[in-house]
Order: C-alpha cells, then structure tokens, then sequence
C-alpha cells in the first residue's frame, strides 16, 4: 500500500482519484472509488468534487459502490460540477443555461441513474429544469411510473441498474477512553430483512491509530439450529487504517445472496491492535426501503451486539 492509500481522506481524495486515473494507477483509483462510494454524500458536497475532471466525474457516476440516499444528489452535484467548469472556463457574465450545462456534461449525464429516482423526485429536480430533452424526461419518467418503456421501438440510454447501499448499525462511536480488544475471539450479529439482498461487502472499525489487522469473515443461514455450511469464508484478509473512526471497507469478491425472513450471522475474527467500536446500536433500522432488524449472536465470544461493537456497516444491494 502506497503512502497515497494510507491517508486518503476527505480532503484528498478527489486531486488522488484524478492523479490515479492520470497515471493509469488502477490500484489506486480502485481504492480512491471504494472511499468515495462509502463517503458519497459528503464527497458530493466538497469543493474539491467542482475541480474534478470530466473522466473523474464519469467513473464517479458509473460506480456500482457510490452509495447515496437519492440519485438526486449525484445529478445536483454534477451540474453544480458543469457550471463551476463553464465559469471558470469561459468566464461567464451570467448563469450558464441548462443546454450549455447538458454539453458540459456529455455522456457523464448517461451514467446518472435517473431511473432509481422515485417520480414526484425526478418531477420536482430534473422535470423543472431543461438539461433533459422533453423525450428524454418523458422516456423516463414513464419508465419510473412503470417500470416498461413507452413503446417497442424505444431505447433507455440511461444507466438503470441498482447501486449499492450501505445499513450503518451505529450513530456513534466509543468515548476515546475505552477501546476494543483484537485478540482474536469472534464478534459476531445476526440480522434478518423484510427484502431479498445482495450483501457485497461490510465494513469495520479500525485501529485508533495506524495499524494492520488480519481479519476473517464468515456469513451463515443460523435461521435453523443446524450448523450449515458458510455462505462466505474469508480469511487472512490484510485491513490496514489510518486511526479515524470510518470505518473500513471490505468487499467481497463474490456476493452473499439472502433471502427475506430468515436470520443470518456476520462472524468477524480480528487480530491486532485496539480498534474503535460503535455504541448506541437499535435493533431495527430502514434502509432503502429496507428493514433490517438485528439479533445479538451467542456466538459472539468478543462482546459485540445490537448496542455495541464492530461490524458496524452492512454494504448490500436488493435484489
């Protein structure tokens, strides 16, 4: 890991992810893709998303880990990015209009998944404003209503597919006095949802100061006292942190499908130095439309359960 990876942040993280795609670092445009979907609505929001450039802002777009509450965000957020380029561009006198913003733009407005917006959002941000042609606005927002295109000879250029979301266990984290023991014992949560999802990865906290922890995941089906097999194992995996409280992504290379109704089990193992841990944990939480709801594990020999511990973030799609 290059000394780039090991503090990315909030603050850097936009000049990185251009200087990797400059360089043709894959690795590292990975890893800046990974923190941004995690950061989204923050990243959105900062200055530095305005200075971006337009190969930038279309991998941004395109990433199937950019998780957002509403698609909304990203379409503001990219015209505030296209007018912010027009000014300092041409040094407007006055407002760029919406045509001039949709040339700005380009294909990067394909990549906006407008279709995941829900009809009175889409009617209210994108219907009022003229960066769509009317046939694009009426292509979709009959899409939206109906989940069919308007005729057989019709296309949808737009990307449409689901993005990931994340399912964050804890409003807040541990008091700086007290940490959590990695020594190897298994924190564990179980959960079950209303809705058949994805999981693709999780997240974890790491150390309160820079450090490696090996760690090993499993995910089982515990809705029957029946041991079965695991539905993922993972082991040996290298998590490195730079002390902040985010926590630290892991994805996995093939997603664990659950189904609705039945209860699964997250078991973490962590070797290494004291981490962060999350507190004021609820059993319940929506998520997308989604309810999860939490279990404490018996399994859970290191003290992690519904109200406090690791395993705080659930990263998934529906299905």
């Amino acid at each position: 890991m290059t000394l780039y990876e090991e503090n990315l942040n909030l603050e850097n993280v936009c000049a990185l992810l251009d200087q990797s795609l400059l360089y043709d670092d894959v690795e590292l445009t990975d890893k800046c893709l990974q923190f941004i979907g995690l950061n989204a609505e923050s990243i959105l929001h900062r200055e530095s998303f305005l200075r971006l450039s337009p190969a930038a802002i279309a991998r941004i777009a395109q990433n199937e880990y950019l998780c957002l509450d509403s698609e909304a965000l990203l379409y503001k957020a990219c015209v505030r990015w296209a007018k912010e380029g027009l000014q300092q561009k041409r040094q407007f006198l006055h407002e760029p209009t919406d045509g001039e913003v949709r040339e700005m733009l380009g294909s990067i407005v394909y990549r906006i998944r407008f279709p995941l917006m829900e009809a009175s959002e889409f009617a209210t941000v994108v219907g009022r404003q003229q960066v769509l042609s009317h046939e694009e606005k009426s292509t979709l927002y009959y899409y939206i209503l109906t989940n069919e295109l308007p005729g057989e000879n019709c296309l949808l250029e737009f990307d449409c597919g689901t993005r990931a979301q994340i399912c964050s266990r804890f409003p807040s984290v541990g008091s700086a006095q007290q940490w959590w023991s990695c020594s190897g014992p298994t924190d564990a949560i179980s959960f079950q949802t209303d809705c058949d999802i994805q999981i693709i990865g999780m997240a974890l906290y790491g150390g309160r100061e820079k450090a490696k922890h090996d760690v090993g995941i499993v995910i089982r089906d515990t809705t029957k006292e029946i041991l079965s097999e695991p539905l993922l194992k993972m082991a040996g995996i290298n998590l490195e942190s730079d002390g902040s409280t985010t926590p630290c992504p892991i994805y996995f290379k093939v997603p664990v499908a659950t189904r609705a109704g039945r209860l699964y089990t997250i078991l973490v193992t962590m070797k290494g130095p004291l981490t962060h841990y999350g507190t004021s944990g609820q059993d319940k939480f929506s998520c997308a439309g989604i309810h999860f709801q939490f279990f404490s594990s018996n399994k859970s020999t290191n003290g992690t359960n519904v109200k406090n511990g690791q395993i705080p973030h659930i990263i998934f799609k529906r299905l």
